[in-house]
């Protein structure tokens, strides 16, 4: 059962600290890789820390860099995963991203997954962030977060904080280039319409990052880049939350002024008012082909 590593990363050791980059690196010990690719765009020491920690626990290294003026993330992943063709014979590919730390236990699940001959893609990502503020807002709402999750991944696919992916699954596999964001649940659903079952490690992540996102240019190329998503492959990548409370949207507006601050909290929650309205549009013309667009995406 032989297992390569691939990090994508930039500036993370500048972004989160050395300290707890290393946690995340001795975390993926429990997993018995032998090879670490890694892709770097950053500008920091980072690459550097991660030499020293293969050299240090006798792993192979592949560091790599997009050739690109401006790499998304899915020209990044698509580099991992060519090198992980190329220049290895492990069966499986492990993504871990430099904010995930595994939790105890998460290998002994993941490698009793790996032994169904039907399954090409493991997700351990039940990430339970440090920033607790997504968890209370969810069981506000009268969900579990855990549930809540899941049923995430089942519809969005993807996070690939920690995912493995069998090789077979993923052999012919051109991500699109322009997936800055949600590449990742691009590679669920072409995994899934290969034929290969998804599988879930519900041991998870202790997850380093926040969930609030960085303004309204994130914001808006993220909301482009779904919309075109979910027309032209029929993927939808929005969470659902089960809404059980009275003034859901008082609720909602509340949180989101206690995240960003009271004007840009605010016009958030409008925004996100009518970013539903749109999206309940947009998903009622790409049902009409079909949830999910195998053909285009088999054929991308």
């Amino acid at each position: 059962m032989s297992i390569t590593l691939s990090m994508i990363v930039k500036n993370s050791v500048s972004r989160i600290g050395p300290n707890i980059f290393k946690k995340v690196l001795f975390s993926s010990l429990q997993v018995p890789y032998d090879t670490i690719i890694l892709v770097d765009d950053g500008n920091d020491n980072t690459k550097l820390i991660v030499r020293d920690f293969a050299s240090e626990h006798n792993k192979e290294i592949l560091i790599l860099r997009s050739p690109y003026e401006k790499p998304t993330r899915a020209l990044a992943r698509q580099m991992a995963i060519n090198a992980f063709l190329e220049n290895t014979v492990s069966e499986w590919l492990f993504f871990l991203d430099d904010d995930a730390i595994l939790r105890p236990g998460w290998w002994e699940v993941s490698k009793e997954l790996m032994k169904d001959p039907a399954v090409g893609e493991i997700w351990g990502g039940i990430n339970w962030d440090l920033d607790n503020r997504r968890k209370e807002y969810v069981e506000l709402l009268g969900d579990s977060y855990k549930e809540y999750l899941i049923r995430a991944f089942q519809i969005r696919g993807g996070g690939t904080h920690d995912t493995l992916y069998r090789r077979d699954a993923i052999r012919d596999v051109i991500i699109p280039h322009w997936l800055h964001v949600y590449e990742d649940a691009w590679l669920h659903h072409y995994v899934n319409c290969k034929g290969w079952k998804s599988a879930i490690n519900e041991i998870g992540i202790i997850h380093l990052n926040s969930p609030i996102s960085s303004g309204f240019m994130s914001d808006a190329q993220k909301t482009i880049i779904k919309y075109r998503l979910l027309l032209k492959y029929g993927i939808d990548t929005d969470e659902k939350v089960k809404i059980r409370i009275k003034n859901s949207q008082a609720v909602r507006l509340r949180y989101s002024i206690s995240w960003y601050g009271i004007i840009y909290g605010t016009v958030r929650h409008m925004i996100y008012l009518l970013y539903g309205s749109i999206k309940q549009f947009l998903y009622a013309l790409s049902k009409s082909k079909g949830l999910i667009d195998c053909n285009n995406i088999l054929h991308e």
